[in-house]
């Protein structure tokens, strides 16, 4: 007569650890996913927050000059090409354009913030 064969105990444990390190592997891979993704994100908000700053701090000096943008080069640096205002700073490329009122903040081909900047008149906040 012929023995019959019987599956073992331990057969049956290695096809389940098999399939716990493959769902293990899964969840690794997309939480990785995930990871990458929130890091990419938070760098380019540093990159936009930084962006704001730089653009506030040329609106500001843009506006307390009175619009005069010899006087902004000479005191935050920068170059004035085509009646704009060109500044570089870390990274990025600030160009402020007196004829439309735009300031424009780019990161190499990005264009990261279009701000529109008024001069106030000479007598602001003063009462006649």
């Amino acid at each position: 007569m012929q023995e019959r064969i019987r599956p073992t105990k331990s057969g049956l444990f290695s096809i389940e650890l098999l399939l716990c390190v493959g769902v293990f592997v899964f969840c690794a891979a997309v939480c990785t996913g995930i990871f990458v993704r929130a890091e990419m994100m938070s760098r380019q908000s540093a990159e936009l927050n930084t962006a704001v700053n730089e653009a506030r701090n040329l609106a500001e000096a843009y506006q307390a000059s009175g619009g005069d943008l010899a006087r902004v080069c000479a005191s935050g640096g920068g170059s004035v090409e085509d009646g704009e205002l060109v500044l570089t700073r870390e990274g990025l490329t600030l160009r402020l354009t007196p004829d439309t009122g735009t300031l424009t903040v780019s990161s190499g081909e990005w264009l990261l913030l279009r701000w529109r900047v008024a001069v106030p008149p000479d007598n602001w906040g003063v009462s006649p």
